[in-house]
């Protein structure tokens, strides 16, 4: 049914409607998902961290004193893990599904459809999705399959890797890292609610390095107008869905009032390329 390149999302009724009405992707921080509380975890005190440790004892214990190698390596070992568990605060990601084929168990889960048959499925394509973000960020964003792992834990991958009990879920991630763009526009850290020493912090290390940005596209500067902040761990990127969404799927049990609410926004909105399809679910 899709192409290799093709992406899936499932959406309930209330969700769809806010989809189109946001004109836009929402972006939830990597830490903030109940169901899942490993998300954003992985290795953050391996081989690279300890070969590290051991080179810099003899010079801490010249500088300071003597300190106990296990002690100095379970101190590093701790601040590590603040690093990585602070790191995750920057880390914000949107979920998509990729499979040649539809799947009841992800229509069930996400679009709610035994519940509600009103309900759908957005198709993109990766290329289109993937030009559609790069236009807006010229830094900090990257897109790729979820791989399922046994131990989240030893993999250095702390973004693009799940537990192997998510494997349905087939997912293709977007995200994007908040260091990387608020280290060009510290302003975006403050409209998007972060701590005021943390903007503070940003706004230095930009005033320290001027001359960085040269590197990237439109100096590694992404706009506010990009954002709008919906609470302190989401917000929506405002990319004009009709750039990326090429069909959506409704299933033919949904009623008629639905499929032609949904018909009727996107003509509101003059987007006349995005194709409405009913599907038949039981029978795919």
């Amino acid at each position: 049914m899709f192409n290799e390149y093709e992406i899936q999302r499932y959406l309930d009724e209330d969700k769809l409607c806010k989809f189109i009405d946001d004109n836009g992707l929402y972006f939830n921080r990597i830490n903030n998902f109940p169901l899942d509380p490993t998300e954003g975890d992985g290795e953050y005190f391996g081989k690279l961290e300890q070969d590290i440790v051991k080179a810099l004892y003899p010079e801490i214990v010249k500088a300071y004193g003597h300190m106990p190698y296990n002690d100095f390596e379970e101190l590093s070992k701790k601040k590590a893990k603040e690093l990585h568990d602070l790191n995750k605060n920057f880390i914000f990601i949107q979920s998509w599904f990729q499979d040649r084929k539809t799947s009841i168990e992800m229509w069930n889960e996400y679009a709610k459809y035994q519940d509600n048959p009103n309900c759908a499925l957005i198709v993109t394509d990766t290329i289109s999705l993937g030009n559609a973000i790069d236009l807006h960020f010229p830094i900090g964003n990257a897109m790729k399959k979820v791989s399922y792992v046994i131990d989240k834990y030893i993999e250095r991958d702390n973004i693009f890797t799940k537990e192997k009990k998510f494997t349905h879920e087939k997912e293709y991630r977007l995200s994007l890292d908040l260091k990387d763009l608020g280290l060009f526009n510290p302003t975006l850290l403050e409209l998007l609610n972060f701590d005021e020493n943390i903007v503070a912090s940003f706004r230095h290390q930009k005033a320290t390095n001027p001359s960085l940005g040269q590197y990237y596209r439109n100096n590694g500067i992404a706009l506010e107008s990009s954002f709008s902040p919906r609470s302190k761990t989401g917000f929506v990127v405002n990319i004009p869905i009709n750039n990326f969404v090429k069909k959506i799927y409704i299933p033919s049990k949904a009623s008629d009032n639905f499929f032609e609410l949904i018909v009727r926004k996107l003509k509101d909105k003059n987007y006349n390329n995005i194709e409405c399809i009913r599907l038949n679910i039981d029978s795919d």
